[in-house]
Formats: C-alpha cells, structure tokens, sequence
C-alpha cells in the first residue's frame, strides 16, 4: 500500500509538472498532443499511488508480479511513442529545410545568370 507521504508527493508532483505544461501550451510552446503525451509521465505515476488495488489486478492479470514493473512498461511506451512522433517531426522538417536550400540555389543561379526567375516556377512545398 503508499503511504500518506507518498500520495502527496505524487499529487503535488501532478500538480506541478501539469500546471508547468499547461503554461507552455498557453504559449505554444508544444503544441496539444505534447501536453497530452508529457502529461501521461506525471498521471501515470499518480494513478498507480491513487489505485493500488486495481493496479495490482492489471499487474496480476498480465503476469507480472511487481505492480511497479507495469508503470515503468506504461511509461517506456509513453516516452517511445513521445520519441517516435519526435523524430517524425525532424525528419518532416529537415525535408523541408533541403527543398528550402535547392530552391534558394535555384534563385541564385537564375539572378546570378542575369534571368528573372519566374515566380510560377517555383513551388512551394
């Protein structure tokens, strides 16, 4: 079972590490997914100090023994698919930042040749 202590560590950690993230999504800066996915860091922990009952049935029912085990399952699948969306997202922008670099070359050659380039030419991505 947790202790008093324990409840208003978690509860207090919650409470922080969330009003934290809320005030970089006031101001943008991560957007809502990644309020949600960060949240699930400080909820999870939370849920398992709140609801040790239930969470020792999940932990029973999928064979493990250790209910700590499940959250830090839980919590390496938040952070991987938090990582994985991540990368996604540099790989997206370092795509565009090479259509970017080939279009300012393609620019500078054409004022460098004495041509004007015409603006229909060129698309944007």
């Amino acid at each position: 079972m947790t202790t008093l202590q324990t409840k208003i560590v978690l509860i207090l950690f919650f409470l922080v590490y969330l009003s934290y993230l809320t005030r970089s999504a006031a101001r943008n800066h991560i957007d809502i997914y990644d309020y949600f996915a960060l949240s699930c860091v400080a909820l999870l922990p939370l849920g398992f100090g709140l609801l040790p009952v239930p969470i020792t049935v999940i932990s029973h029912w999928m064979g493990v023994t250790f209910p700590f085990v499940v959250l830090f399952g839980a919590l390496f699948v938040v952070i991987f698919v938090y990582l994985h969306r991540l990368l996604n997202q540099l790989n997206r922008q370092t795509q565009f930042n090479k259509q970017l670099v080939q279009e300012i070359s393609l620019l500078k050659a054409a004022l460098e040749s004495g041509k004007r380039a015409d603006p229909g030419t060129i698309s944007a991505p």
